[in-house]
């Protein structure tokens, strides 16, 4: 999948001029060109990099040819009618005037007069730095969780604690509360999308069961 527009905003600048020099050791780690250009046409959306440049005309269609706008390829984007198309499935563009197509790689090639090797190149280090920053929000968010989780372990603990302490002579109450804690196990069922307000639950089901015992005194 192309990544987000938010993604695209960041790096928008560096995907008209080069990331740096192209070299042959920035090849060494990539075996066909080919490859690494159809890839690096995958690693942005093509309709969003255009939409930050130009125009773009949306047009009812069946088989994904959605956008449509002035060609910039030709006649310096002066045309009486738009005549590029962009397929928004398929993320590629098609200009029935002058028949250059492509996707992203093609097109900044052709408005910067760039090679496509270098183009793809810097599109892959762009591509491969967005993943390593959405990998370290990912590792943030489960260390967040694992906080939540740990913040409810004291916290229940806390409670349990509390209800032994006032019912330390009371046979039925330490019975009561030997059967409730079988349910900490639910601990371990904690959704990690949405933490916070899975142990809360956990927590007011606990909590709410220890006063009722309390109220039945």
């Amino acid at each position: 999948m192309p990544i987000s527009m938010i993604d695209l905003n960041s790096a928008i600048d560096l995907l008209d001029k080069p990331v740096s020099s192209s070299s042959e050791e920035d090849w060494d780690d990539y075996c066909d060109p080919i490859s690494l250009i159809e890839q690096a046409n995958k690693t942005f959306s093509l309709l969003d990099y255009i939409e930050t440049k130009y125009t773009v005309q949306a047009q009812t269609s069946s088989n994904g040819w959605t956008r449509r706008m002035f060609c910039p390829f030709h006649k310096n984007g002066h045309e009486r009618t738009p005549s590029l198309f962009i397929n928004t499935e398929k993320n590629v563009f098609y200009c029935q005037a002058c028949g250059v197509s492509g996707g992203l790689v093609q097109f900044i090639s052709n408005l910067t007069n760039r090679s496509e090797d270098s183009i793809a190149n810097d599109l892959i280090k762009i591509g491969n730095n967005g993943q390593s920053i959405l990998s370290k929000i990912e590792a943030e968010k489960k260390l967040e969780q694992k906080r939540k989780v740990f913040e409810f372990s004291l916290k229940i603990s806390t409670l349990f604690h509390d209800f032994i302490k006032n019912h330390i002579d009371d046979d039925e109450g330490l019975k009561y509360i030997d059967k409730l804690m079988v349910g900490f196990d639910n601990v371990f069922l904690i959704n990690p999308e949405d933490t916070e307000k899975n142990i809360e639950e956990i927590f007011n089901n606990f909590q709410t069961y220890l006063s009722t015992y309390d109220k039945r005194i």
